[in-house]
């Protein structure tokens, strides 16, 4: 039977996400690791199985999310307005 115990990488990706929805804009490692109650060493390791999951998407060479699909950290061509707050999506179907 499958445990029903979220694991690190799930609370990083819903952090994040809740986070960039809250900041409009991606939190950074030591805000996650703050939140979760975490050290950085950690959630640099859960990010960067985020990334080969191809969940989000980090700056090269770096810890920093850069994409967290649909949500893209920069902005870009793909403005989204939901109420008063802005996003940018990653790419025109965003």
């Amino acid at each position: 039977m499958a445990s029903t115990t979220p694991t690190l990488d799930d609370d990083v990706r819903v952090f994040v996400y809740r986070f960039m929805v809250d900041n409009r804009r991606p939190p950074m490692p030591v805000e996650i690791g703050s939140a979760l109650g975490t050290g950085s060493a950690e959630v640099e390791a859960a990010l960067k199985r985020l990334a080969d999951a191809h969940v989000i998407v980090l700056a090269p060479g770096t810890p920093y999310i850069w994409l967290a699909n649909p949500l893209s950290a920069l902005p870009s061509p793909f403005p989204v307005t939901v109420g008063t707050a802005q996003y940018y999506g990653i790419c025109i179907w965003d």
